[in-house]
């Protein structure tokens, strides 16, 4: 999952990702599937006075985890599902098919990706099988 990671993020923006995490997907396609709500959630968070996005790597239950949280306004709940739904965007500049197309992708590498969210914020889940 480190190697997603670092296809991910530019070097000048990230000190170090370390990682011992494997799971069965992609490292091309993750990335691609991790560049959307890394997206998002850098949008959303310059609604905050202290702009932060958080990348976690880990596992638990016997699932490979990545998480992207940001301390934006967060997702009203009757929008939670909607955001899935192809050609569904809240934004003026979105075309609706990002996270649709993340959902499903993720979906075919045998995970799931999922949306919480508070009014602190929302946290994208990527979750896989560990290889």
């Amino acid at each position: 999952m480190s190697d997603a990671l670092r296809l991910l993020c530019r070097p000048d923006s990230v000190s170090e990702i370390a990682s011992d995490e494997h799971a069965f997907a992609s490292p091309e396609l993750l990335r691609h599937v991790l560049e959307n709500p890394v997206a998002n959630a850098l949008h959303a968070a310059q609604t905050a006075a202290a702009p932060q996005v958080t990348v976690r790597v880990y596992s638990l239950t016997g699932e490979s985890r990545v998480s992207v949280r940001d301390n934006g306004l967060g997702v009203p709940a009757h929008l939670r599902e909607r955001i899935f739904e192809p050609f569904f965007t809240t934004r003026e500049e979105g075309t609706g098919v990002g996270l649709a197309l993340c959902r499903e992708l993720v979906a075919r590498m045998g995970g799931a990706l999922t949306l919480s969210s508070t009014g602190g914020g929302a946290r994208f889940r990527v979750r896989l099988r560990p290889a």
